[in-house]
């Protein structure tokens, strides 16, 4: 890994500017030797942006199974994904955070300083997604088979354990016990046969 990312930031040489400014941005913890190699030779500032915690991959989004980890001396596999990923948001110089929720994960588990982390949200285009009217949003009701009365809950992203479907689909089948009117709307790329097997009814 070491001598792959001195290979890379070697070609890299031929490409960056030496009087410019330059920002290097990072997103996968796997390239933490790459940031480490980058912060030998430059002293470009290097931004990270981060989506998702790999204890999301590796538990299912279970935060429960973090309790009772070392990640500062690591043992396991799991602990040592941890600490690589932890370690990779200390060696950046700013981090963006696409939810709030991220950046508190970030500074409570990996102690990360606060004042390096930044919120930035997934954008949207205002021009051509603006929010409908009562009378769009009835008549959209009715285009996919929704009462005026329905309560409608939606989902949009990606259709993974990860994400923590699993408790959303605990979650709507206890809330259907006490509004017989809820519908719950799935949007996304991924293995719908998995979420189905999660509702019993």
């Amino acid at each position: 890994e070491i001598k792959y990312a001195s290979s890379v930031v070697h070609i890299l040489s031929d490409f960056i500017p030496q009087n410019e400014q330059v920002i290097f941005q990072l997103n996968y913890f796997e390239e933490l030797c790459i940031a480490k190699a980058l912060k030998q030779r430059y002293s470009y500032p290097i931004v990270c942006v981060v989506h998702l915690a790999q204890y999301q991959q590796l538990f299912n989004g279970n935060k429960n199974k973090l309790i009772g980890l070392n990640i500062y001396k690591p043992l396991t596999q799991a602990e040592c994904t941890l600490n690589k990923e932890m370690e990779f948001y200390s060696a950046a110089d700013h981090i963006i955070s696409v939810t709030g929720y991220m950046k508190e994960f970030l500074i409570s588990f990996y102690n990360i300083e606060p004042s390096k982390i930044s919120i930035i949200p997934n954008g949207l285009d205002l021009k051509t997604d603006s929010a409908c009217n009562e009378k769009d949003k009835l008549r959209l009701r009715g285009l996919f088979g929704f009462r005026k009365e329905d309560y409608i809950i939606l989902y949009v992203g990606r259709i993974d354990a990860c994400k923590g479907l699993s408790f959303l689909a605990q979650a709507f089948q206890l809330a259907c016990r006490k509004r017989k009117d809820m519908k719950l709307v799935v949007i996304g790329q991924g293995s719908f046969d998995e979420l189905q097997s999660k509702f019993n009814t």
